[in-house]
Order: structure tokens, then C-alpha cells, then sequence
């Protein structure tokens, strides 16, 4: 079952916001080849900035559990280092964790706790040292659960509020630390 969160594609802003995760990364790592993660891509408007952001080595794996939006993603970004799966983020097997996963899930519409599920697998699929980014829409009480809030408390290194995005989004950017156990 696909969850659609947003009522416009992300806008350049909030793309660009997100893409930062990977120039981050690469600042901290200088000269790796990155493997980057992104979790429902939907339309692709993030998925273009992540494109931009990577250098010739760098691979990205793309996930999308919405059978039209994985058409779409497939077809558009149909090249080299990058692959594309239609499939749910908890069916996802991986066999070398990623560097940067950039996520557009839509939590506040998923159960509590199946987003805390999410959440586990993400942290599982990340490298030491590696970068989560996702975003949430603007709103008040913003966590759809206590574990994306313990989460976003203990690695948050950076929020920033995207005013020009409809509806306006506030992109985290996590960094977890080179050794840690879940």
C-alpha cells in the first residue's frame, strides 16, 4: 500500500535543502564514492537534486512502494550507477549499509508503528558516521511517533524551516556517530 503525503511535487528549495546531506557527507569524507539511499521519490523532484549532487563514482538505490511513481522514476533516471526497486522500505534488503539516505515517507500518514519500523530500518541501512535527511510539512506538534522523536533528538545536527515549498516542509538533517549500537 503507497501513501502520497503531498498535495504539490517538492519544490526546488526543499530539494536542494535535502541534496545538502550529500555535500555535507562528502565534506566530512572527501574523495569517497558515496552510496546513497532514497526512500520514496515520488514525482522525482528530489530525486533530480540528489542527481546533481553526485559525483561519477557515487551510486544511488531508489525505493518506491507506488507502482505509477516507480514507472516514472525508472524511466527518468534510467542510467548508470543508479537503480531503481518498487517495493516497501521493510521488504528492502540490503548488503552494504548506505552513506546518505535521503527519505520522503509521509509518517503523519502511516501508524506510529509502523513509522517506529521505518525509522529501525533506516538506522539499520545507514553506515557509521552516515546521514539521514527527510522532511516533515510545518506544523506544530510535527512527530508522528516518540521514537522519530527520540531519533530526531539524539541525531538532529541541523533543521531548517523551507518556507518556499507548498506546503512549507522542515527538512532534518541527522548524523550518526561512527560507532553506535541500535
Amino acid at each position: 500500500m503507497g501513501y502520497t503525503g503531498a498535495v504539490a511535487p517538492s519544490s526546488r528549495y526543499l530539494a536542494m535543502e535535502m541534496a545538502q546531506s550529500i555535500r555535507h557527507y562528502r565534506l566530512r569524507n572527501p574523495g569517497k564514492a558515496l552510496r546513497i539511499l532514497e526512500l520514496g521519490p515520488g514525482t522525482g523532484a528530489i530525486t533530480d537534486s540528489i542527481v546533481q549532487a553526485m559525483h561519477r563514482n557515487d551510486t544511488l538505490d531508489i525505493v518506491e512502494i507506488d507502482k505509477r511513481f516507480f514507472d516514472h522514476i525508472r524511466t527518468r533516471f534510467s542510467r548508470p550507477g543508479i537503480q531503481v526497486f518498487n517495493l516497501d522500505v521493510l521488504k528492502f534488503e540490503v548488503s552494504k549499509p548506505y552513506d546518505v539516505i535521503i527519505s520522503s515517507i509521509p509518517y503523519e500518514q502511516i501508524p506510529a508503528e509502523i513509522t517506529s519500523k521505518i525509522w529501525r530500518k533506516k538506522l539499520s541501512m545507514t553506515a557509521p558516521g552516515g546521514s539521514i535527511a527527510y522532511y516533515k510539512y510545518y506544523r506544530f506538534n510535527h512527530f508522528s511517533s516518540d521514537f522519530e522523536r527520540k531519533i530526531n533528538k539524539e541525531y538532529c545536527s541541523h533543521e531548517k524551516l523551507i518556507w518556499r515549498n507548498v506546503p512549507p516542509a522542515i527538512a532534518y538533517h541527522l548524523t550518526l556517530p561512527d560507532s553506535r549500537a541500535i
